[in-house]
């Protein structure tokens, strides 16, 4: 009987070792996303703030996001720190993705991008610039969208 109960002891005991180690090695991993939280107000992708075309339902189908005017060229801001976590050129012209946590902040038409594929970025750095690449284009514009969780919603939920 009591070789019995020192062998499950010890099981017990290698048991519990294995936990402690997991959990030193979790707690030495890198985290390189600074989770966005409601106390981080974002700040706004362009300075100048003049929506030209909706979020929603328009005469050509849902937009998901919203276009605002500006100059050809004109700096991007990042509305929060993150990390960029998608670049491409498509039929919705240079793009950039950033990424804080469930937070998606998308970036579309765009002139050129200053942002790296896998680079950290913070609140207020230039990521980019306006452009007109892509199809379907009114002149020169920032396409910007925002998502939680992969649902798509109003960016100006989220400068509210």
């Amino acid at each position: 009987m009591v070789l019995v109960l020192k062998k499950y002891y010890l099981y017990f005991i290698a048991i519990i070792l294995v936990i402690i180690i997991i959990y030193i090695i979790k707690g030495k991993e890198k985290k390189t996303i600074v989770q966005y939280t409601a106390q981080s107000k974002p700040i706004k992708p362009l300075k100048d703030w003049l929506i030209t075309s909706p979020y929603g339902v328009r005469a050509a189908g849902f937009h998901n996001g919203i276009d605002l005017q500006a100059p050809m060229s004109t700096p991007v801001l990042a509305p929060i720190d993150g990390v960029v976590s998608w670049t491409d050129s498509d039929a919705g012209g240079m793009q950039l993705l950033l990424i804080n946590g469930e937070v998606r902040l998308g970036f579309a038409h765009l002139s050129s991008r200053q942002a790296a594929h896998g680079s950290t970025v913070k609140q207020g750095d230039i990521i980019a610039h306006t452009g007109n690449s892509g199809t379907h284009t009114s002149g020169p514009h920032l396409h910007y969208t925002y998502s939680v969780n992969g649902i798509k919603q109003d960016p100006q939920t989220f400068h509210a």
